[in-house]
């Protein structure tokens, strides 16, 4: 897998002039990241996790030309996802870690081999792009067990012109394919178990036929070992000539590494080892991946039994051209490194020659990399190794080194899923971040004030910020600021009171100190706002009872506290109100009599604690209620008054004539009336006609009482009694061993008058009242 994802980025390379510049960053002082730790601007802190279903997990990643990265293993079966079936899984990244959604659905594409499950084990790039992914397909009820090979367009879609509409699925001599290769003619080299525990590899051609040039139709066994043997990762030398790896069973606890090159024709290469076959004592070892040097050594790696304690250690072997271990590497052609229990999985070359393993250590998601001898690399990581948390029983299965010698790490976590980790493969400067807070920026206190603060930094794009906010020397104790989204650049802010405020903007990239820049905010005052709920506008009062005026507010500044006056508009001086509040909010209430008749315009002003002020006004009518009747009698013969009216309501009423023991009389009428627009009340009563007690005869009586905005009056007329004119001025008259007569006469009372056109009073204490209104 190595040699041709180093080809792969060798070519990347070249292409895209993907090596890093070097040079001073725009900001100091940086801070030196070592190689191996995570790169920020990959995914979520340099992690990636995509899942395709329950059970999904990556196994093999190779990177195009373009950066993007393309990853295949098992997605969960559709068909059955409680299940452990799988189907092929592939997904594309962008080079910064997110989903490609110009591939398959949403940088996703899946597909079923079998109805039992098929599984990929590795994925190649061909030149033009397309999209190779090999494994094994289980037997199933549509389905037969072997190699399963499927071919991808660009964009994700299967490749009919590969195979049966993009799939090959080859029985012959073929169980479970490992791996796959690319040969410079586009031809296909897919390795694995055969049906017989053997080294099996087939060739395909273009079109995704077998390819009769290579071994028997197309495809090789070999057997190695006396019980069986699996191979695990092939690779085509620059030669055409292919080499495959993976373990050699020579009894039940006996396993080696194993190493085969074939010719291009297939068949053993007799030049290398022994007849083509190489298995340098790895004591319970296995060779997982396998690279090949530019030089022409081939690097093999896996597990070898611990010396001490339980599980394996990871052991890396170098094989000259000819197959003879390369003594000049590690201890005579063999590095093993002591990692407390592991497995080597994958393995591939930087162009400086350094060697990196994917690997699980520990039940941990590994990285190790070792120098060109086969020493461990102690720039790298914590001496040479790096483990990244992705839960428990994680695992990096395969790995590849991009052209700026960014190392990419592929594998299962124990959340499942794809698990993609990107690291810097070099001491990266990392420059800390350019925060600029904006502003100074101005408002009103408890409205929102857009803020535009910035955050660059090129090298960890994934760095946090936050706002945060100090009250000024100027703000009221207990004020504060609120964000509407604190992590948001373009967020707003709300602040409880007016003043200054120091706005705060701090980026952390992780790397670096927190670095963070400031401004102002100068928040103005808002004035209260101001309702009454009470009275209703238009509400009609008795002058002199007692109103209670209520007042809602509500004030942006929920900081502030509140004063209010009420000015009734009645000539008396304003009511300080009685104030209940809570924070931005409050009532404002007052009672008060009012003084005098007429449409008031009362005023609410409430006042904060920084003078800012909101009133409301409501319109009110005053009035004195009126009455009025034609005749009343008290004594010795009582008469109700009749007819009798008061206001408001309105209402009027007549009587064409009365007769009784004490007084006869005609046209009878009373009226009262209330203008509510005014307050202006009239209550007015007449009688046409009296005769009282037989001797006493009055023609022509009438009174009319009126209170107003501009006071209150009371008039009233007697055209004649017993002949003599009376008109309307006050006066009495006396009727010999009868009676007094009392005209045109008014009493005042604290609260209203009464003006009574005729008043008799007999010598038996008879009162007879005549034509008389009321206010108040």
């Amino acid at each position: 897998m190595a040699s041709r994802l180093l080809a792969t980025l060798t070519v990347a390379a070249l292409m895209l002039g993907f090596i890093a510049p070097t040079g001073s960053s725009a900001q100091s002082p940086s801070v030196q990241v070592p190689a191996g730790t995570l790169d920020p601007t990959f995914g979520n802190g340099g992690k990636v996790v995509t899942n395709l279903g329950r059970t999904s997990a990556a196994a093999a990643v190779v990177m195009q030309p373009d950066g993007k990265l393309v990853v295949t293993g098992n997605a969960a079966q559709a068909i059955d996802p409680t299940a452990d079936k799988w189907k092929f899984g592939l997904v594309r990244y962008n080079p910064d870690g997110s989903l490609d959604s110009s591939f398959g659905d949403g940088g996703t594409v899946s597909t079923a081999l079998s109805d039992a499950g098929s599984r990929a084990a590795d994925v190649a790039l061909q030149s033009d792009g397309k999209i190779v992914a090999a494994g094994a397909v289980f037997p199933g009820q549509t389905g037969t067990a072997g190699f399963g090979v499927v071919r991808y367009n660009v964009d994700g879609s299967l490749d009919k012109s590969f195979g049966a509409n993009g799939i090959v699925i080859v029985t012959v001599g073929g169980r479970e394919a490992t791996a796959v290769a690319i040969q410079r003619d586009g031809k296909v080299v897919v390795t694995g178990v055969s049906d017989r525990d053997q080294f099996g590899t087939i060739r395909l051609n273009v079109d995704g036929t077998e390819d009769s040039a290579f071994g028997t139709d197309g495809a090789v066994t070999t057997e190695i070992g006396t019980v069986g043997s699996t191979a695990a990762d092939v690779a085509v030398q620059a030669d055409g000539k292919i080499v495959v790896v993976g373990r050699k069973l020579s009894g039940s606890a006996d396993s080696d590494f194993a190493i085969v090159r074939y010719t291009s024709d297939g068949r053993l290469d007799a030049s290398f080892g022994n007849g083509g076959i190489a298995t340098p004592a790895v004591d319970s070892g296995a060779a997982n991946a396998v690279a090949v040097q530019d030089d022409g050594k081939i690097v093999a790696a896996g597990p070898s039994a611990r010396a001490t304690g339980p599980g394996f250690d990871i052991t890396l072997a170098r094989f000259n051209a000819q197959g003879s271990l390369d003594l000049t590497f590690g201890n005579n052609g063999t590095e093993t490194t002591d990692v407390g229990g592991g497995n080597a999985l994958d393995v591939a070359l930087q162009l400086d020659g350094k060697i990196v393993v994917a690997a699980d250590i520990q039940n941990a998601f590994g990285v190790i990399r070792y120098t060109g001898d086969g020493s461990l690399d102690s720039s790298f990581g914590a001496g040479g190794m790096v483990t990244t948390a992705f839960g428990e029983a994680s695992g990096a299965y395969s790995v590849a080194v991009q052209p700026d010698g960014k190392i990419v790490a592929v594998g299962v976590g124990l959340a499942r899923g794809f698990v993609v980790a990107r690291y810097f493969g070099e001491v990266h400067s990392d420059a800390p971040p350019t925060v600029g807070a904006g502003g100074p920026y101005s408002g009103v206190e408890g409205s929102p004030v857009p803020l535009n603060g910035s955050v660059t930094d090129p090298d960890s794009p994934g760095a946090t910020h936050k706002w945060s906010v100090v009250p000024g020397a100027n703000a009221d104790a207990g004020s504060s600021c609120s964000f509407a989204d604190p992590t948001d650049l373009s967020t707003n802010v709300k602040c409880t009171d007016d003043g200054t405020f120091t706005l705060t903007l701090t980026a952390d990239d992780g790397v670096n100190p927190p670095v963070s820049d400031s401004t102002t905010l100068t928040a103005g005052n808002a004035n209260p706002v101001v309702s009454i709920s009470s009275p209703d506008a238009g509400a009609l009062v008795t002058r002199g009872s007692t109103e209670t005026v209520t007042a809602p507010f509500t004030d942006a500044g929920s900081n502030d506290t509140h004063t209010c006056s009420v000015d009734f508009d009645d000539g008396t001086p304003a009511v300080t109100a009685v104030v209940t509040e809570a924070a931005g909010e409050g009532v404002c209430s007052a009672s008060h009599a009012i003084a005098t008749v007429g449409a008031h315009r009362v005023v609410v002003t409430v006042t904060d604690d920084d003078a800012g002020m909101g009133s409301a006004a409501v319109s009110v009518v005053s009035y004195l209620r009126g009455g009025a009747f034609a005749l009343q009698a008290t004594g010795p013969v009582a008469i109700a008054k009749t007819p009798n009216v008061a206001c408001p309501p309105n209402d009027a009423k007549t009587t064409a004539a009365l007769r009784t023991p004490v007084v006869s009389l005609q046209g009878l009428t009373a009226s009262c009336e209330l203008d509510p627009g005014t307050g202006t009340s009239t209550a007015s009563a007449a009688v046409t006609d009296v005769t009282a007690l037989g001797v006493i005869h009055i023609k022509g009586i009438d009174s009319i009482c009126t209170a107003s905005a501009t006071g209150t009056t009371a008039t009233s007329h007697v055209g004649t009694i017993n002949g003599i004119k009376i008109g309307t001025r006050p006066g009495t008259i006396g009727i010999p061993g009868v009676a007094e007569v009392h005209y045109n006469e008014t009493v005042t009372t604290a609260t209203g008058l009464t003006h009574n056109a005729i008043r008799i009073h007999t010598l038996v204490g008879e009162t007879i009242t005549l034509a008389s209104c009321q206010l108040g």
